[in-house]
């Protein structure tokens, strides 16, 4: 009797369940500390800049920070894309949804790109201590994952779509 690795098939459905354990770990952590850090319901700070862009647009309201103050787009900073998303979501929790399928789509992306492994990628990115909080916050971090990641699959082709060009710009 041979005993060697498991099937890739295996492999595969192991990567599927951490997956889904970390995004299910990732609902649990919104739910006990990023939603009440917003509401004022604890001392932490999580998202650097979550918090103005959600006064920014109206989803929570803070007497200290006039939402009027900040240009939208500007030399310095650029609040245009998190303030639209809050806009068009104005929840907290519909947010953090949004992130969490805009990583799961790359994280697909990532999966039909040649030469990577999709295990040690997802890996890779859950490990990094910045990648969680991104996740659960209005930021613009998640939205250039999305546009990197579509650039890597629109030159890892050799017919080039123009479509994805320009999803990429």
């Amino acid at each position: 009797m041979h005993i060697g690795l498991p099937s890739p098939t295996i492999w595969r459905w192991l990567l599927l369940w951490t997956i889904t354990c970390y995004v299910t770990l990732c609902l649990v952590l919104f739910a006990l500390y990023v939603k009440p850090s917003f509401l004022g319901q604890n001392d932490l700070r999580i998202g650097a800049d979550s918090y103005t862009y959600l006064v920014t647009a109206g989803v929570l309201h803070d007497s200290a920070i006039a939402s009027d103050t900040f240009p939208l787009v500007s030399f310095g900073a650029n609040f245009l894309g998190p303030v639209l998303v809050a806009r068009l979501i104005p929840s907290l929790a519909g947010i953090a949804l949004l992130n969490l399928t805009i990583f799961l789509i790359c994280l697909w992306i990532a999966d039909t790109l040649p030469g990577v492994r999709t295990g040690w990628f997802f890996w890779a990115m859950v490990l990094n201590p910045m990648t969680t909080p991104s996740l659960l916050t209005l930021n613009k971090e998640v939205f250039s994952f999305f546009s990197i990641m579509l650039f890597l699959k629109y030159i890892s082709k050799v017919e080039r779509s123009r479509l994805l060009l320009l999803a990429v710009l």
